[in-house]
């Protein structure tokens, strides 16, 4: 379905917020609904859908800011860093 727009996974019981990587890949995903799974409570959920899912205009609803974009794209820069750290340390 590659050219799916809106996808609603809301009260689907996903409580790994890397399954939302396998949505990056719907490059005209604009819309998506996680809301009442377990993967909501995860630290900065909103930010990190979006660093995963960047091409999103809504998520639960709700818009995505300017400010969302940029927020998500230093936590994304941030544990881009990390990771680099963990592997030259390895």
């Amino acid at each position: 379905m590659p050219n799916l727009r809106v996808l609603y996974l809301h009260a689907n019981r996903i409580e790994s917020i890397a399954e939302t990587d396998k949505l990056g890949l719907l490059a005209h995903l604009r819309n998506l609904t996680l809301h009442g799974n377990p993967l909501e409570s995860a630290k900065a959920y909103r930010f990190t859908v979006l660093a995963r899912v960047p091409q999103l205009r809504h998520l639960d609803f709700c818009a995505i800011t300017k400010q969302d974009r940029v927020v998500a794209r230093t936590l994304l820069d941030r544990q881009s860093r990390l990771k680099h750290a963990a592997d030259d340390a390895a």
